[in-house]
């Protein structure tokens, strides 16, 4: 599908407002009908917010909302505010259009940085996501203001990780390196058949990626992100020097198991996806 990425118009409010509708809903967050019209109208005047739409065939199938704001360590920075495509127009590319076209736009402002957040269990878009950003394992909290016209809706239990570009920050609770945990629900997200090992046990994959009781996926005692592929898949990434044959630590390397080395330009998610079709590919 081909998309025209344009600026929002006067004649688009109506299917503005049906996608604009459509994402409030998706994360339960209704507005009144006048609420909707004071964002319209402040898209249109570019009043410190602005508007990209996905056109296809004649109809508008997707929105962006951004904005730039400063802070104290870059003058500006875009803030990627509503991404939404209505479902029938998805995986069609029209989302990363949007998020291609904010991003220019972002450049052409001279921002710094640009950045967006989701649910940690908005699969369907982190799959993405992950394609186009890297995810730096932010956690978000929103403190309710009451006078601020929102909903006074705290976030359903499980949901406080969202996905985020930005500076990099460890994930709280946990043992695991944030990156690998983002993984790990992306992937436990995709399939229920995957499940992490438990932090409490010692030894080889203690705190590890399984699929039917075998592990795949994991990061070892010294901080590597180790896969499990096919053998002649390890021997091409190691000799494009992109990791090594992992040694478990006596000393005899294992013939299917990759360590990523730190600045390899492989995509840990699609090689722990990788790994999860060869290990689990008999199930």
């Amino acid at each position: 599908m081909v998309c025209l990425i344009r600026p929002l118009r006067e004649a688009d409010k109506a299917e503005w407002l049906s996608l604009a509708e459509g994402y409030k809903a998706f994360y339960n967050t209704p507005l009144p009908a006048g609420k909707y019209d004071v964002a319209w109208s402040r898209l249109l005047a570019g009043d410190g917010v602005h508007g990209l739409g996905a056109e296809f065939e004649g109809r508008l199938v997707g929105i962006a909302h951004y904005l730039f704001h400063t802070s104290p360590w870059a003058v500006r920075v875009c803030y990627l505010e509503d991404l939404f495509v209505s479902p029938p127009a998805r995986g069609k590319g029209a989302a990363r259009e949007l998020i291609h076209a904010v991003g220019g736009a972002a450049k052409a402002a001279g921002a710094t940085r640009c950045y967006w957040s989701t649910h940690e269990d908005n699969a369907e878009a982190r799959r993405l996501y992950d394609q186009v950003a890297r995810h730096a394992g932010f956690i978000r909290y929103d403190y309710a203001l009451r006078n601020s016209g929102e909903p006074d809706r705290p976030p359903p239990p499980g949901r406080v990780s969202d996905s985020c570009l930005g500076d990099s920050m460890t994930e709280a609770r946990t043992t695991l390196p944030a990156q690998f945990m983002v993984i790990a629900r992306t992937l436990a997200a995709e399939d229920p058949g995957v499940s992490i090992g438990a932090d409490g046990k010692k030894g080889f994959g203690a705190s590890a990626l399984k699929v039917g009781g075998k592990i795949f996926a994991m990061v070892s005692s010294d901080g590597a992100f180790v896969v499990k592929l096919p053998k002649g898949r390890v021997d091409e990434l190691e000799a494009a020097g992109q990791g090594r044959r992992f040694d478990p630590g006596h000393g005899r390397l294992m013939k299917e198991w990759l360590a990523l080395d730190p600045g390899s330009s492989q995509d840990r998610l699609a090689l722990a996806r990788e790994a999860l079709r060869f290990v689990g590919g008999a199930r």
